[in-house]
């Protein structure tokens, strides 16, 4: 395995508190992060204005709904 792989791969790998951020930045407020799925995307619950939604928030940073 070449050095610095496993550095490389924790930068890619998005914390909880990111995970917030992102979707904060693409507008959702009240965001409460439930957990991470097996394949490495973070599950939250936010809303937007009234809607009460469910996200996932990739390894990149990209927010989607359910």
């Amino acid at each position: 395995m070449p050095e610095g792989t496993a550095e490389d791969q924790s930068q890619e790998t998005l914390d909880m508190e990111e995970a917030k951020a992102a979707i904060e930045r693409d507008g959702y407020k009240k965001v409460m992060v439930l957990g991470k799925a097996s394949n490495g995307a973070w599950r939250a619950k936010a809303y937007r204005g009234v809607a009460e939604v469910f996200l996932t928030v990739g390894s990149d940073g990209t927010v989607s709904t359910e």
